[in-house]
């Protein structure tokens, strides 16, 4: 009885942990589902094209096709991320985008 206890417990706590998708796994799963639209997820280089841009673009057939894109809710529209994970992004590295300087002011 005493064992059968110890499992349920260890069970519930191994179903509530989310298994972590990195930044590069959740490119690729991106990149993967648009390249059958010739598209393709680019993070803009810091240049002046980044304030066109934004951090994120999509490309389709070598021309911009989306800009200011965010990467995980585009993974989340395409139904990318499954129930039982979650981004492990401690850099940054997907984070979202920026918002312009004059949606920062308040009157």
């Amino acid at each position: 009885m005493e064992q059968n206890r110890i499992t349920k417990a260890i069970g519930r706590k191994a179903s509530a942990r989310k298994t972590p998708v990195t930044p590069k796994a959740l490119l690729a799963r991106i990149n993967r589902r648009l390249a059958h639209e010739d598209a393709q997820l680019w993070k803009t280089p810091p240049s002046a094209d980044r304030e066109a841009l934004g951090r994120w673009h999509i490309t389709r057939s070598e021309e911009i096709d989306r800009t200011h894109v965010d990467p995980v809710l585009l993974a989340t529209g395409l139904k990318l991320i499954k129930g039982w994970e979650r981004i492990d992004d401690p850099t940054g590295h997907l984070s979202r985008q920026a918002p312009a300087a004059d949606d920062e002011k308040s009157d």
